[in-house]
């Protein structure tokens, strides 16, 4: 408990004395990547629904697969298969993701997410049901597209931004007070 709790703390205090340039890099990826997405989904909203609509949908197939150790799950080639298969099967969840609850988390309208949730089902991105409300259930096309290049985009356009933040050095004590918490949070 001790080292966690100061794991933690190393990780707010290097966050702290390292702001300026962590916060613009973290912007600088928010920004490519919501562009990005953007234009792949045709509109910023339609693509803020569709992040919740994933997220839901990583969210069950963590809980559904309980053969999986925990160790592995983090594994990306086993997340991305698991997530092409467990995309084509119907599965049964308790969890369900309805126009408010994409409301709340969105911050948009619930007719604009009942609109774009309709745009999405038409384009096979999803099915809404009274019942189990707004489900992920692409196309294999679509759900390829997602997985096997969208994906990949932004795991590298993630690993740019943290190796900017493990490997760039700004100033004389970045790359020191970077190694140091580090081998305080891994100890």
């Amino acid at each position: 408990m001790f080292c966690e709790n100061m794991g933690v703390f190393l990780l707010e205090q290097f966050f702290h004395n390292n702001f300026l340039i962590i916060w613009t890099e973290f912007l600088a990826f928010e920004t490519q990547r919501s562009r990005m997405l953007s234009e792949f989904f045709g509109t910023t909203n339609t693509y803020l629904i569709m992040q919740i609509i994933c997220w839901h949908h990583l969210l069950i197939l963590k809980k559904t697969d309980s053969n999986i150790a925990a160790e592995t799950f983090f594994n990306r080639d086993i997340v991305e298969s698991m997530w092409l298969k467990f995309s084509k099967k119907n599965y049964n969840n308790k969890s369900v993701l309805t126009y408010s609850l994409i409301s709340v988390l969105s911050g948009l309208s619930i007719e604009t997410i009942r609109r774009h949730v309709d745009i999405l089902s038409k384009n096979k991105w999803v099915k809404y049901t009274i019942k189990k409300g707004v489900t992920y259930s692409p196309s294999e096309e679509n759900n390829r597209q997602l997985a096997e290049v969208i994906n990949i985009k932004e795991n590298k356009m993630l690993i740019d931004f943290l190796k900017l933040l493990f490997l760039k050095k700004h100033n004389s004590n970045w790359q020191k007070n970077t190694m140091h918490m580090l081998t305080l949070i891994l100890l």
